[in-house]
């Protein structure tokens, strides 16, 4: 476990819905794009299910608190970008 502060974290759900939906390879994708930005500040976490299945795949920005719902990876590219900047 990380013993710093990350900045912004992205709970990605990779529950049995959000995967089949392709919550897991987003999640690679996203681990993929951080490290190319080489940005400490961005962390993100696989969870469980989020209970908002019918919403899949479902991925929460912090300290935001704001919710993507029935995103697409090029939808979360985007913002790791954005984050990356910041």
């Amino acid at each position: 476990m990380k013993n710093k502060k990350s900045e912004h974290i992205i709970y990605i759900c990779t529950g049995s819905k959000c995967d089949k939906k392709g919550a897991k390879e987003c999640y690679k994708k996203v681990k993929k794009e951080i490290k190319k930005l080489g940005n400490s500040e961005i962390e993100v976490i696989k969870t469980e299910c989020t209970d908002r299945c019918s919403c899949a795949p479902v991925l929460c920005l912090q300290p935001v608190n704001k919710w993507l719902l029935n995103y697409d990876q090029d939808e979360v590219t985007k913002i790791v970008l954005q984050l990356g900047r910041k």
